[in-house]
């Protein structure tokens, strides 16, 4: 019985330590991969390589998505031979009650297959995609040419962006909003040089004759608008002319008028 006893807590003991060795190992294999450009300076290597494992996960990957649209089709040819068999026990326990009860568990039992199927498919679809995640992360960490260009750019606006803020801790001048229109109008690639101030002056060229040229209709409108109102007040001047004369000939008739009343 101690034997016994002793083989079986030995047994749990080397499982346990088997674990902890499967963690550590995890633990370990994260932490090189993590500082893998010290460690490959330094020459060590990792328990698991990097890009091995890279290969086979997005072979895996790959091949999971393949499974995808088979995993479809075969939930529906399932689907349409369920279908056929329930129509076929539904016409058996027509003729033979007794076969309700068989006919109540091969439906709970499609339904718990069709749970079981649709929560593997929904995981495999989740699986796919941290993996893909995973792929896209950690490819931008190799040595590729891709990668190299990512991180150039990072650097490059990190640059900048200290640059940038230097300059607005060390200078004092204040954009005006006329100048803030024209930043916007052309956005400066780096510093404001000679090159520069010639686009934006094409672009601002460009812009006034856009301007004119959407201008031109309404400023013919304008002239006409002007031309007849010209001509409008010419009208009334002459009318206005015209009413003075006949007044003052309305004046002298009356003043005739009232002179012959009194010789009367």
């Amino acid at each position: 019985w101690r034997a016994t006893q002793l083989a079986l807590r030995l047994t749990q003991d080397a499982q346990r330590a088997e674990l902890t060795t499967q963690r550590l190992q995890l633990q370990l294999t994260s932490h090189c991969w993590l500082h893998e450009d010290m460690l490959a300076a330094a020459q060590l290597s990792p328990p698991i390589s990097r890009g091995t494992f890279m290969v086979e996960l997005r072979k895996t990957c790959t091949a999971l998505m393949a499974l995808q649209p088979n995993l479809a089709e075969a939930i529906e040819q399932k689907n349409s031979l369920v279908a056929s068999a329930e129509q076929r026990l539904k016409w058996a326990a027509g003729a033979n009650p007794a076969l309700a009860e068989v006919m109540s568990a091969f439906e709970a039992a499609v339904a718990k297959n069709n749970d079981q199927l649709l929560m593997e498919q929904r995981l495999a679809g989740v699986v796919a995609n941290i993996c893909n995640s995973v792929l896209m992360y950690e490819a931008l960490r190799t040595r590729t040419s891709e990668a190299l260009a990512n991180d150039a750019a990072f650097l490059q606006l990190v640059e900048s962006t200290q640059q940038s803020s230097r300059l607005h801790q060390t200078l004092n001048t204040q954009l005006s909003p006329l100048e803030e229109s024209l930043v916007k109008l052309c956005p400066p690639d780096s510093q404001i040089d000679w090159a520069w101030i010639a686009k934006a002056e094409a672009l601002i060229s460009e812009s006034v004759k856009a301007l004119m040229k959407k201008m031109e209709p309404q400023r013919v409108e304008l002239f006409a608008a002007c031309d007849a109102i010209k001509n409008k007040a010419l009208t009334v001047r002459s009318l206005l002319s015209t009413h003075n004369r006949t007044m003052a000939d309305v004046r002298s008739l009356l003043r005739y008028s009232w002179f012959l009343e009194l010789d009367h």
